[in-house]
């Protein structure tokens, strides 16, 4: 298992070149020296499309989509099959979003890859996964294969994130305002959650069936179940 960091202006070691940070990852977790790592170094290249001239560059020398991939290559070089990519596309043009999508994509075709994908972008969430959990507040709401999630959510935080997104691109197609009229959100003691249902203060839901005492009861809390074809939801009241 290895990680491709969000923030690669901090993972990346601004005293290293390319080629010291990706020899690096190398010789930490392979038996290998000399020309066997300078193999390794190019396979990584080809696989991440990075050109061999941008190994003697510094990270601060590099665009932000080709310290992605030097994160990504460096990733691959223990031999990774496991990757924790941790908000891969953000600070990144769309373009190079897409550019970088694509690669995890055939990566993980090529290689039998499997991704823990960290994402506050839903549109990449519902390309990139095949399966989704749905968290709010440190605590998993919702569960299930990434289709159903977006298109028959179940929990109404769910609910309410893809809504928003369908509105947002909607309102942007048609040229009005982006203001939101789901945005009815009240103030949230993040140190201090609510007891019970932590999305009970800002759930339609509950206040729709008069603020049930068994959503802000501590002894109460949602726990995920079993709503058939993969499909787990922690609410009183699914949808």
């Amino acid at each position: 298992m290895q990680m491709i960091f969000q923030d690669l202006d901090a993972a990346l070691n601004p005293k290293m070149c390319i080629r010291a940070i990706l020899k690096e990852a190398i010789r930490v977790h392979h038996n290998v020296d000399g020309a066997e790592v300078d193999r390794k170094i190019s396979e990584l290249l080809e696989q991440v499309n990075l050109k061999e001239s941008k190994l003697t560059n510094y990270p601060h020398e590099l665009s932000g989509g080709e310290k992605r991939r030097v994160g990504i290559a460096r990733a691959l070089a223990p031999g990774a099959r496991f990757l924790v990519a941790d908000e891969p596309t953000s600070a990144l043009d769309v373009s190079i979003q897409a550019q970088v999508i694509n690669l995890l994509k055939d990566l993980q075709k090529n290689l039998g890859l499997s991704y823990l994908f960290i994402s506050h972008d839903l549109r990449i969430v519902e390309l990139v996964s095949h399966k989704v959990v749905v968290m709010y507040m440190g605590k998993i709401v919702e569960m299930g294969l990434a289709n159903r999630i977006a298109e028959a959510p179940r929990h109404p935080y769910t609910h309410i994130l893809w809504s928003s997104l369908v509105e947002k691109e909607s309102k942007e197609a048609s040229g009005t305002s982006s203001g939101s009229k789901s945005a009815g959100w009240g103030i949230c003691d993040f140190e201090r959650p609510y007891r019970g249902c932590r999305f009970a203060p800002q759930c339609p839901v509950y206040r729709r069936r008069g603020r049930p005492e068994i959503c802000i009861n501590h002894s109460t809390e949602p726990q995920l179940q079993d709503m058939g074809e993969a499909h787990k939801v922690a609410c009183h009241f699914p949808l």
